[in-house]
């Protein structure tokens, strides 16, 4: 609230947020002392690394990955699903069935997790999103997944670091806001412009 009614972030900002994260769970192994007096905190985070943490003991899908040097196999599971970000830059978040299907290599039950985050180019026309674009439903080996919410990057200020998450979720044709500021949740229009930064599906 303080840099709501400031309207910027200072220095003491940064002291606040280590001072939280360090106590918390996810954030403990990233903590690192320098030296005798300085310490160092990977405070690296966004609403997709949240989701990595959150759900990494409830994989979706299996990767592979195969070194033809030596012949080296890996395997590993991922709470996330990679898709072609690229047709969702040019058609919108209502190709998402596409884009998955352009990606997929392996699908387990529990979540598919779509990245929304992406490089800006000046060549490319950044899309308007709204809830009601979003794809409802995706289906992946036969297994259908419905849309349940969205995590959204909402700014306050000019400066795109100015602002903070909340989180929409949809469910019986209605949608759904919830931001840590108002007291409880409040309805959502499907025309509301969003900034997805994560779209979970989760299997019906």
């Amino acid at each position: 609230m303080d840099i709501l009614q400031r309207g910027k972030i200072i220095a003491s900002d940064y002291s606040t947020r280590a001072a939280v994260l360090v106590d918390t769970e996810i954030f403990k192994s990233n903590f690192s002392r320098s030296t005798r007096t300085s310490h160092s905190l990977n405070a690296n985070c966004n609403a997709a690394h949240l989701i990595e943490k959150l759900f990494s003991n409830i994989p979706s899908y299996k990767r592979e990955y195969h070194c033809k040097k030596c012949s080296h196999s890996l395997k590993k599971l991922s709470p996330t699903c990679n898709i072609n970000v690229d047709e969702i830059l040019k058609n919108g978040l209502n190709n998402m069935q596409k884009a998955i299907d352009d990606e997929i290599i392996r699908t387990n039950k529990t979540n598919i997790i779509s990245y929304t985050d992406y490089l800006k180019n000046n060549r490319i026309k950044e899309l308007k999103h709204t809830l009601d674009n979003v794809a409802k439903n995706v289906e992946i080996e036969e297994n259908r997944y419905l849309l349940a919410g969205i995590v959204s990057y909402e700014k306050l200020g000019s400066l795109n670091y100015q602002g903070h998450y909340t989180a929409y979720t949809y469910a019986n044709l209605h949608w759904s806001h919830y931001n840590d500021m108002p007291a409880k949740r409040c309805s959502a229009d499907k025309n509301q412009v969003i900034f997805p930064h994560v779209i979970l599906y989760i299997k019906q």
